[in-house]
């Protein structure tokens, strides 16, 4: 096992948090519904597979991670795995098939999966439920490298985040855009993976029973340049959480407004052209246009879990559209996430 240091991470990097905030906690707050949660996803467009990579310390058993993996291959072909387990480090966080590895806090990562997946397409997600059980699987072999390429935006520190209330996720959270190098075997063929990706880490109450709508959008660029934005919206219309960025020439600069288009129809994708426009706090604006790929959709109510497809038997669900993106920025083109969430009642049928 990596050795594990204590020393400060790099301020200009990690927003000056030191490098155990970047670790796993052996023990959770005492707080109810305590969880804490890493995650990452990507999608690299010169092979055409993206990467969803979840573990998630249970609400109600803070000592079992929720193992969740997506992969898709192309614009219709999904792999779904779902599993428990309790393997956690400071700097290693595991489920029964899948690794995080913290190498160095803040900059490097390795990620390994290996083992069962089972098959569906985005026409089967967008038609209803799907079964986290099936008895169809494929193979699924992970070995990638993440380096990130954007300093730590700092979305919630505590304060008014950190008290508990019914639709909350989390009380600290953070994200970077990072580069993504490996490969990714399903079912005998390895796809040799590059592109860009986002990782987020959290900590905090996990009630999602009020959550209304959400959007976590991140996007990074050859040239360097990088944005983001996280909006969330409790049921009762209250706005939870606004915030946003752009780093370009090593400079990082803070949203103070932002907009962006709304989840309304998740048959807009594969294609759906979204776009984003960030109110900078030195007065410019930036814009930013993108088109969904392809997505993963889940559909989720109560504590913090979900399954995949769109169950519109259940009106008062939320549906999460896990867009791979395509970015425009003044013409140079990127990748990265495009994350929304809607209630089930409110999509277009």
């Amino acid at each position: 096992m990596t050795t594990t240091s204590y020393s400060p991470a790099p301020s200009a990097w990690s927003a000056g948090l030191p490098a155990d905030a970047d670790y796993c906690l052996l023990e959770p707050d005492d707080v109810p519904m305590f969880s804490e949660n890493f995650w990452f996803v990507g999608y690299d467009h010169a092979s055409g597979v993206g990467h969803y990579l979840h573990l998630g310390a249970d609400p109600r058993d803070f000592s079992t991670w929720t193992e969740q993996l997506v992969i898709v291959v192309g614009t219709e072909q999904f792999y779904f795995h779902w599993d428990q387990g309790t393997e956690r480090a400071p700097d290693r966080v595991a489920g029964p098939r899948m690794v995080l590895q913290n190498i160095e806090p803040f900059r490097t990562w390795k990620l390994t999966y290996d083992g069962p997946a089972a098959p569906s397409t985005l026409t089967e997600l967008k038609a209803g439920p799907i079964s986290k059980t099936i008895d169809q699987t494929a193979t699924v072999s992970l070995d990638l490298d993440v380096e990130t390429v954007a300093p730590t935006f700092l979305a919630a520190a505590g304060g008014q985040h950190a008290t508990p209330h019914e639709g909350q996720a989390f009380s600290s959270h953070y994200e970077q855009m990072y580069r993504v190098n490996g490969t990714i075997t399903v079912a005998g063929h390895t796809h040799v993976i590059g592109g860009f990706g986002l990782r987020d880490h959290s900590r905090g109450p996990r009630d999602l029973t009020g959550w209304g709508t959400h959007a976590l959008f991140g996007g990074a660029f050859p040239s360097g340049r990088a944005f983001g934005l996280f909006t969330v919206v409790g049921r009762d219309g209250t706005v939870r959480l606004e915030d946003g960025y752009v780093y370009d020439a090593g400079t990082y600069r803070r949203a103070i407004k932002t907009e962006h288009t709304p989840l309304t129809d998740i048959n807009a994708t594969p294609g759906e052209t979204v776009h984003v426009r960030l109110h900078l706090d030195d007065g410019d604006i930036v814009e930013i246009t993108g088109e969904t790929i392809t997505a993963a959709l889940l559909t989720f109510e109560g504590a913090a879990d979900g399954g995949p497809g769109v169950d519109r038997a259940n009106p008062e669900g939320t549906v999460l559209m896990e867009a791979f993106p395509r970015w425009n920025w003044d013409g140079e083109l990127g990748g990265g996430i495009l994350e929304r969430t809607a209630t089930i009642k409110t999509l277009r049928r």
